[in-house]
C-alpha cells in the first residue's frame, strides 16, 4: 500500500480512506446483489426478445 512506500502521516490516512473506499464498495454491491440480479434478468430477457424479432423480419 502507499503507507508501505511513503513513510507519512498523510500516507497512512490515505490508505485507511482506499481501504475504507473498497469496503464500502463491497457493502454496496452485497446488499444491492439482488437488484443486479434482477438487471441481469432483464437483459438477457430483452436480448432474447431482440433476435426473435430480427428472426421474423
Amino acid at each position: 500500500m502507499l503507507s508501505a512506500v511513503l513513510h507519512s502521516p498523510t500516507a497512512v490516512k490515505v490508505s485507511i480512506q482506499i481501504i475504507g473506499a473498497f469496503v464500502n464498495m463491497r457493502k454496496f454491491t452485497h446488499h444491492n446483489a439482488a437488484i443486479f440480479q434482477r438487471l441481469d434478468n432483464i437483459e438477457h430477457k430483452q436480448t432474447n426478445s431482440s433476435l426473435e424479432i430480427s428472426l421474423m423480419l
